[in-house]
């Protein structure tokens, strides 16, 4: 049985979402939001990861 972690299901869930106002001129901060959940994804998982090597 695999459980996912509801943390990164919340940042890859957002990941599409936020993706989709990019070319939206009226959204400020867009690029550097999904900058910021993207650099969030790859630390989650990495931690993730290492904490099930280590059990």
């Amino acid at each position: 049985m695999v459980v996912r972690n509801p943390v990164l299901q919340a940042l890859e869930g957002s990941e599409p979402f936020i993706s989709g106002f990019e070319d939206d001129d009226v959204q400020e901060g867009i690029d550097d939001l999904l900058k910021q959940v993207k650099e969030a994804i790859t630390a989650v998982t990495s931690l993730l990861l290492s904490t099930r090597r280590a059990t």
